[in-house]
């Protein structure tokens, strides 16, 4: 076996150990409890396909999301089902992850290793928080996103095409999605699959609408539309401020202290900058897209790590280092989330105190980092000037 052959072989055992200990000590959530889960929903919708209930009694936007719920009908319980499905698309996921960083960003290995055991390690990630609340739409169509903009960036339309009609029968994001996709082939591709994007859209949309008549919320009302629950969230965060601070510190825990490193960028190849807007795409959705918001930003992390690790990629490995161990409080290796009432723990729904305690602390590193920096800087002036005298 090569060098290169078994250090991803070791990667791979080291995330499955990870997988295997946070399964066997991580509760699952009490979806009996009061506690408001999606799962919840979902779990009404595999039992309708299932065939033990008769009525559809979901509320939106679940209602429309059969595509996951309808195939975990087929197991023998509804929690063995997502636990496989999850299982399948959370492997899968770390692979497409693995291709866009070697195709596209070309990461190093440590680089890469460093972003899946984050992954892997984080206590909302897509691996840890999954184990904890399985009855869960988001590795499948964190999977599907990814092979659409890959089928893309391939120029792949059958694949396309495929991925994207089988994610819409999951989750309504791969409509905007697509648009992106549109925006990217007029700006930056040349107009590259425009017609096979445009009519991929208008086949999603239609499925979608067909999918909402047969399968109709639970609580009809006008404000109950997509595109209306994300001018509502914006009127919500605009009246209450607290919802940026929390969003922010929320982003910080995702993404740790790497944020710091973030500069202007060039010389981006027309693949990159469909991966960045794509990021840039994520960020802004994780906002509006509901009160959860380190989940929201994990279901971008193909996009949103692909670009951290580009903008870091040239970073000295000792500042690296630095930035990754003071992010490591971020993680909450040992933390295991409660069966009820486990999303109060995370930062979205911190108070006004806690958040400002966090970005504190993101204050201090940042200020030993800069020192540090600034250090570093001074003595190549120096050094540079003794040369040249």
């Amino acid at each position: 076996m090569k060098q290169h052959d078994i250090k991803h072989f070791g990667l791979f055992i080291a995330i499955l150990s990870i997988y295997l200990i946070f399964f066997i000590f991580q509760p699952i959530v009490d979806y009996s409890s009061n506690t408001l889960y999606d799962g919840k929903q979902y779990l009404k919708i595999a039992e309708y396909f299932a065939g033990t209930t008769n009525e559809y009694l979901v509320n939106f936007p679940f209602n429309t999301r059969i595509g996951v719920p309808f195939i975990v009908s087929f197991f023998p319980s509804s929690l063995v089902g997502f636990t496989v499905i999850n299982m399948i698309s959370l492997f899968s996921f770390y692979a497409l992850l693995n291709y866009f960083f070697m195709r596209y960003i070309k990461a190093t290995f440590i680089q890469t290793a460093a972003v899946l055991l984050w992954l892997s390690l984080h206590f909302a990630g897509p691996l840890r928080y999954y184990i904890h609340d399985p009855m869960s739409i988001d590795l499948p169509i964190m999977v599907l996103e990814g092979l659409v903009v890959l089928a893309y960036l391939k120029k792949k339309p059958l694949l396309l095409f495929i991925a994207a009609v089988c994610g819409i029968f999951i989750k309504e994001s791969m409509i905007p999605l697509l648009v992106l996709l549109l925006i990217s082939s007029l700006i930056f591709h040349k107009k590259t699959l425009l017609k096979l994007l445009l009519f991929t859209l208008i086949c999603t949309i239609t499925i979608k609408i067909y999918i909402g008549y047969q399968f109709p919320m639970l609580i009809p009302n006008w404000k109950y539309n997509s595109v209306i629950t994300l001018l509502f969230k914006l009127k919500f965060i605009v009246l209450n401020p607290i919802e940026l601070l929390q969003w922010s510190t929320s982003l910080l825990f995702v993404c740790g202290m790497v944020v710091l490193e973030i500069k202007k960028i060039t010389a981006l190849t027309a693949e990159q900058k469909t991966i960045f807007l794509c990021a840039v795409y994520g960020l802004f959705i994780s906002m509006l897209g509901g009160e959860d918001y380190s989940r929201l930003l994990f279901t971008s992390s193909i996009f949103i790590f692909s670009g951290l690790v580009y903008i870091t990629k040239d970073t000295n490995l000792k500042v690296l280092t630095y930035l990754v161990f003071g992010s490591l409080p971020f993680l909450k290796i040992t933390d295991i989330l409660e069966t009820k009432n486990s999303y109060l723990s995370f930062p979205e729904y911190f108070e006004v105190i806690p958040c400002l305690i966090w970005l504190s602390y993101f204050s201090v590193v940042s200020l030993l980092y800069l020192t540090y920096r600034g250090k570093k800087i001074g003595d190549n002036i120096i050094y540079s000037k003794q040369v040249s005298f």
